[in-house]
This record gives structure tokens, sequence and C-alpha cells, in this order.
């Protein structure tokens, strides 16, 4: 069985290399697709997120790193996949991604799985990562050091 793991991951964090890691064993094939939300701004292009989770995770030999646009479900569909996965923070998360899981199943008939984040990853989100990086804060222990050294080359050229 075959898995999706699709978000922004702008940037990833240390919250979704341990939804990777604990879910890859779990199927034949994880995709993980960076995907592009068009009332977001990013920071870093979707090439630039696939290379920063490849220093990341490309060791794992059953991960796929992808580009995916459009509805995760018909992504999953197209990409055989049976199983959605999500990290869960807290139970805002929870509802949030309960509905949408419901929603994926009502389209498609693509499965959810739900992994609740480890208690000391539960605060960390891409974009409370960025802000905090933004505004001079030290985000070390929230990203991989590969990530790290990619935002602060990239905020340095925002100046």
């Amino acid at each position: 069985m075959n898995g999706l793991f699709a978000g922004s991951f702008s940037p990833p964090t240390n919250g979704h290399i341990d939804i990777i890691l604990r879910s890859a064993p779990m199927f034949e094939t994880l995709y993980v697709a960076v995907m592009a939300n068009p009332d977001k701004t990013y920071l870093f292009s979707p090439s630039e997120r696939i290379d920063m989770l490849q220093e990341c995770v490309g060791t794992l030999p059953n991960v796929r790193l992808i580009q995916g646009s459009g509805l995760t479900s018909i992504l999953a569909q197209k990409l055989g996949c049976h199983m959605l996965v999500r990290g869960v923070r807290d139970s805002s998360d929870y509802d949030y991604e309960k509905k949408m899981a419901d929603m994926n199943f009502a389209l498609c008939g693509v499965d959810t799985l739900l992994l609740p984040a480890r208690q000391s990853l539960s605060q960390v989100s891409s974009s409370l990562v960025l802000e905090i990086a933004q505004l001079g804060g030290d985000v070390s222990k929230f990203v991989p050091e590969t990530v790290l050294n990619h935002i602060q080359t990239a905020l340095k050229k925002e100046c």
C-alpha cells in the first residue's frame, strides 16, 4: 500500500521530518508532495522545498519527493495511494483534519491516517518558524540544521 503526505513544507520542520520518519515504514512507497496554496506567499520555491526535504529524508529508500498541485485526494488517486498521512498537533488541528479526512473519503474513497505530533514538537509550525526567524529569533531547535542554513541564506538575500 502507498501513502501520501502532502503539505507546503515552507520550510520543512522537525515536526514534518518526524511524521515522515514515523509513517514511511508503514507503506511500500510514501510520497511526500510539496503543494502550493494560492492564498500563501512562500519564501522558498517548490523546488527549493523539495531540495530541503531531499537533504533531510533522501536516504529513506521508500520515500518519493514530488511537487503536487490541486486537490490532495485527486493526487493520491493518480499516484495509487490509498492513505493520506497527516500530522496533528492539537485539538484544533484534529477538528480541521477530521473534516478534511471525511471530505477526502467522500471525494475519492481515500482514507487518512492522523498521527499525533510528539509532545516536544506540538508547537512547531512552518509559519511560526519563519516568523520567529524573520524577527531574528533562534529556530535551530525547530528545524534540521540543513533547513536552518537555507532559512538564514534566504533571509540574508531579502535584506
